[in-house]
């Protein structure tokens, strides 16, 4: 099943992206120059994204091992999926809400964020309900991906002599 190489490949891509910018972190915060506050929330959402994509990639696992037919294995990936989606949403949501309180994140990007995020609560739903469900399902986890890469970046960015573009 090609879609299934997709999504262990995307599961890999998480736990490096996760790995990556977690030790870019440390290595530009250090006791005499600790993460400030808008570092620290950025590093957050990288995990929290991160963590959200490895769980939403790993899901299909288990229920394709169970012997399911492959239809009905996808759609019940692409529920369970929608569900860490929305949890994540939530656990991002409190993130957002700590930035805007200490004034660290612009409007527009949580506006953003939200968006992507509905979006890929959508393709979750739409793979428990439309034709080819591992097509919807993969294409919400590259919708996952992209919200990832764009906070490392944006983390990375923040760490280094950019952060006035961020």
């Amino acid at each position: 099943m090609q879609e299934l190489a997709i999504v262990l490949t995307i599961a890999v891509l998480a736990l490096l992206l996760a790995a990556f910018t977690t030790i870019a972190a440390a290595i530009a915060g250090n006791a005499d120059h600790p993460l400030d506050a808008r570092q620290a929330i950025r590093l957050r959402n990288v995990l929290i994204t991160s963590f959200a994509l490895l769980i939403a990639a790993l899901i299909p696992l288990p229920i394709l091992l169970l012997g399911l037919a492959d239809d009905l294995a996808w759609r019940i990936a692409a529920g369970l999926a929608a569900v860490v989606t929305l949890a994540s949403n939530f656990v991002g949501l409190q993130t957002a809400r700590t930035a805007r309180s200490i004034e660290q994140t612009s409007k527009t990007v949580i506006a953003a964020s939200l968006m992507l995020s509905g979006a890929t609560f959508g393709c979750f739903l739409l793979g428990v309900v439309a034709d080819h469900p591992p097509f919807w399902f993969v294409t919400a986890l590259v919708l996952v991906v992209l919200v990832a890469l764009l906070s490392a970046v944006r983390l990375l960015f923040s760490l280094t002599l950019f952060d006035a573009l961020t």
